[in-house]
């Protein structure tokens, strides 16, 4: 029957559904669910019934976020989530309710892409049964028939039912069992009072039966379907059980690579006399790497799961007598597996309940055993204790095996004094560590502040052990850097017998300007042809990444001393699953580095001074990176009247700019005119010079003189030039002089055209003033005098050849403009002082102009009488002045 039920694109729809016994079909015939929309769907069986539902085909688009369908097991969304589907899904799945309704809800996006879903339900009759049900074993060869509900075509979701089966006195039971897909799930024990001993079943692979005989008069079934789907199960079922008194378990095929087949549907039990418990040690766990690999370990009713346990070996206790084992893996890649030893203890006494709620607290003595937070693997709240003591002259080793929670929600601390918090041995602990005590005795406290449906808690084991703790320095099992001038470490709980499958690392940090010296004071590891099973490794290098070898060792020898070539070593122990030996301590120290240099410190200018015809200066280092916080400064003085030639052979700083730097300055301080200043990657030349102040220089091309006197040269004058770059100088002075420019040294390069390298002077400033000369070769150029106040002095070199250069001076003159003006102010002077002492005379005294009287002059000077005066004396300064 198909029925449809509305569901509309783009909105939020709820339907109230009663199921019948026959089979309906959620959607109409195409099953198809519309676009942007939420439908649900409640659906109910009538009383006394229990919902069927069948999950056919699931399509839907992008990831969970956007599309999704669930099913309740209940009348709304706050009920338990049964499955949700995303994605794709076409096997076939069945549920059944526990109670009379389901709730489904499916929400879809806005892509135009088709969705499906389709879904069959119908009401049943209820079928079930109790954990304790007693039935009466008939006598042979009568037979009594029993099942589990709905056998034999599916089962319900996370059922529990057991059956007790009694013979007549004297007799045994025989039980054949026919599981069709929860083969797992079937567990039969021989009941002998209040003990129960699991019996082994053995799985016939083609008619999924088995057989088993009882030893004694009752037996009891117990089955378990999957918690999470109905027609789920294994294949095949395999008990190992182990009742002697100690043994060995291990994977099939260990320590080669496991039958992932077979290891999947192996089980480990483990039974113990009454009034013992079980130690198991695991020597190694290696499952292999993918989603998940892991040893699922059950003690009666608490789980916990092993994925890749590194390192080994982990020790824990049972509480119950008890132990089942199990390999889970998905996408898992194989590995070899898991070993692990066993044996019976006695069961330690404990007097007392943990209630979180009271703050009890708990005693505990023995040599061993196990305890776990209040409701493990459920969570609670409030704070419990526990007082563990062991035999007087051991320790306690305590290990949270299982630790779900967050610091600042549920946590536990560990004390080195029974009921006291005074001597705290760790910090809050919220997840799996091990702790040793420092005497006989420690006190745990656990806390819950903040309840949460999610933290379950914790599960740990204590042992004696003999009193001697790891040092503080032993490796724990991460990767450690150690930033220090001097120090120690140690292999993984030295002086205790190293783990298997362990890995340890230590990055030892030195001064950027030292190296480490490393020496190994104790030194026993497993032998092994080329240290293939347990070794340490040594590197050196600038980082992780790049490191070199320096040596891989193993065996009792004790490795030499080593001295590094950097400030950063990196040490690395690492163990196979096969044996277990002391392992080894090293010290290190920080040593300066010779290859340093005379600059040394760190954050401090290093001042050197260099003397001498010639030397070599180099960053620190050299030829490996510079430290940071470096600053270098040399100082390079030669014999009087030389110049100072650098070369620059190699030049690698960081890439960027805003970083280390060169700068060459012309001086003996920072405030020297600057000649170079280099960074990044490129420098301009492999031979630099240090060239005379009044030349051009890279930071100089374009120079303005103002100065009565002064000097100009060639690219880096006195040195040959050998670039190709363009000097201009502009020599601009007084309106009153002239320039004359003077060349004391002239050799460039020779070309009929003067094309190549060449001076070229101007009668101006500017690039279009008038050409005085174009020179070029050797012949030095006679001086020349601008017309004006002012020259341009042009200097190209095409880099093409390498020759001396020039160098030239320039100096000014007065013009005969300004001699002339200067005359004619003195002769019109001159003139108005006779024409005042005329007046004076003429009206104060009658003989003032008689005898030596100046003669009379006219206001203003005759073209002949200045050029006159102007030719007495040509040479004498008519005045003093300066430049400003």
């Amino acid at each position: 029957m198909l029925l449809f039920i509305a569901c509309t694109a783009n909105q939020q729809s709820l339907v109230h559904v009663t199921a019948t016994e026959n089979s309906t079909r959620l959607l109409n015939g195409s099953s198809e669910l519309p676009s942007n929309a939420t439908c649900q769907w409640s659906i109910t069986a009538p009383v006394g019934k229990v919902l069927r539902m069948e999950i056919n085909f699931v399509f839907l688009n992008g990831p969970c976020e956007d599309e999704q369908a669930r099913i309740f097991d209940g009348p709304g969304n706050s009920s338990d989530v049964i499955k949700t589907f995303c994605g794709m899904s076409s096997s076939l799945e069945i549920y059944f309710s526990s109670g009379r309704s389901f709730f489904l809800e499916a929400k879809t996006g806005r892509s135009s892409q088709p969705r499906f879903f389709v879904v069959d339900y119908q009401s049943v009759d209820l079928q079930d049964c109790s954990e304790n049900t007693t039935l009466d074993a008939p006598v042979s060869p009568t037979v009594q028939n029993f099942s589990s509900p709905y056998f034999p075509t599916h089962t319900i979701r996370n059922k529990t039912c057991g059956w007790y089966i009694i013979a007549p006195e004297g007799h045994s039971v025989q039980v054949h069992v026919k599981s069709e897909k929860s083969k797992w799930g079937v567990k039969v024990f021989d009941v002998d009072g209040s003990d129960f001993t699991a019996i082994r079943i053995h799985w016939n692979f083609y008619t999924d039966t088995s057989t088993v005989f009882s030893k004694f008069q009752k037996v009891h079934i117990s089955w378990k379907s999957d918690p999470t789907m109905a027609a789920a199960g294994i294949f095949q079922n395999l008990n190992i059980l182990f009742q002697n008194s100690s043994g060995v378990l291990k994977s099939p095929g260990y320590p080669l690579t496991y039958p992932v087949g077979l290891v999947e549907n192996c089980l480990w039990r483990i039974v113990a006399p009454k009034g013992q418990v079980i130690r198991l040690e695991f020597l190694s766990i290696r499952l292999g790497k993918g989603f998940i690999c892991c040893l699922e370990i059950e003690d009666g009713g608490r789980k916990i799961s092993k994925c890749n346990t590194k390192p080994s070996p982990l020790s824990l206790y049972s509480k119950s007598r008890e132990l089942t084992l199990k390999v889970k893996t998905s996408s898992c890649s194989r590995g070899p597996g898991f070993i692990a030893n066993y044996s019976f203890v006695p069961d330690d006494l404990s007097s007392g309940s943990c209630n979180l709620s009271s703050n009890s607290v708990v005693q505990i003595t023995g040599e061993g055993g196990s305890f776990s937070s209040p409701g493990y693997p459920y969570p609670s709240r409030g704070t419990c204790g526990w007082n563990i003591t062991v035999p007087s002259g051991k320790l306690v080793k305590l290990i949270f095996l299982d630790f779900d929670g967050y610091c600042n929600r549920n946590y536990a601390e560990v004390f080195d004094e029974p009921n006291s918090v005074s001597e705290v041995l760790t910090g809050k602990i919220c997840r799996e560590k091990a702790v040793f005590s420092k005497r006989n005795s420690l006190f745990v406290k656990y806390s819950v502040i903040l309840e949460d449906q999610y933290w379950r808690g914790f599960w740990a084991s204590y042992e004696a052990v003999d009193p001697v703790r790891p040092a503080s320095y032993s490796c724990s099992g991460k990767a450690s850097i150690v930033a220090s001038s001097a120090g120690e470490f140690a292999s993984y709980d030295y002086p205790l017998i190293y783990p298997n499958d362990a890995s340890c690392s230590w990055q030892l940090r030195v001064p950027p300007t030292h190296i480490v010296q490393l020496t190994f004071t104790s030194f026993e590891l497993q032998p092994s042809p080329s240290c293939g099973s347990d070794y340490v490794e040594v590197r050196q290098g600038r980082n992780i990444i790049e490191t070199e070898l320096v040596g891989k060792f193993c065996g009792a020898t004790l490795p030499a001393p080593f001295l590094s070539n950097h400030s950063m070593v990196y040490v690395k122990l690492v163990t196979d699953s096969s044996e277990r030996y002391p392992g080894f301590k090293a010290t290190f120290r920080a040593i300066q580095n010779r290859s340093l240099g005379p600059c040394k410190l760190q954050g401090e200018d290093n001042v050197n001074s260099l003397t001498g015809t010639t030397g070599r200066l180099f960053s620190p280092l050299y030829p490996q990176i510079y430290p940071p916080n470096m600053t270098c400064t040399w100082m390079i003085t030669v014999p009087k009247g030389k110049f100072v030639k650098l070369k620059i052979s190699s030049f690698f700083l960081e890439i960027f700019c805003n970083g280390p730097y060169l700068k060459i300055r012309d001086g003996q301080s920072e405030s020297s005119d600057l000649l170079k200043s280099f960074c990044g990657r490129k420098f301009e030349s492999s031979l630099f010079s240090m060239p005379a102040p009044f030349s051009c220089s890279e930071e100089k091309k374009n120079i303005r003189l103002k100065s009565e006197t002064g000097t100009l040269a060639s690219y880096n004058y006195p040195l040959p030039y050998d670039t190709n770059i363009e000097c201009i100088w502009l020599i601009e002075v007084d309106q009153s002089y002239n320039v004359k420019l003077s060349f004391e040294f002239f050799n460039l390069s020779s070309s009929s055209d003067c094309s190549e390298d060449y001076v070229i002077v101007r009668d101006g400033l500017y690039s279009s003033s008038d050409v005085v000369g174009k020179f070029c070769g050797s012949n030095k150029p006679q001086s020349i005098t601008s017309d004006a106040w002012d020259l341009r002095v042009e200097f190209k070199s095409s880099g093409k050849a390498k020759f001396p250069g020039f160098k030239a001076r320039y100096e000014v003159k007065r013009t005969t403009a300004h001699i002339l003006k200067i005359v004619g102010g003195v002769v019109g002077g001159l003139s108005a002082l006779c024409t005042v002492l005329g007046f004076w005379c003429k009206y104060r005294s009658s003989n003032c102009c008689n005898g030596n009287a100046v003669p009379r002059v006219d206001n203003g000077v005759s073209n002949d009488g200045a050029d006159d005066l102007i030719s007495k004396d040509k040479t004498t300064p008519l005045y003093e002045y300066s430049e400003h």
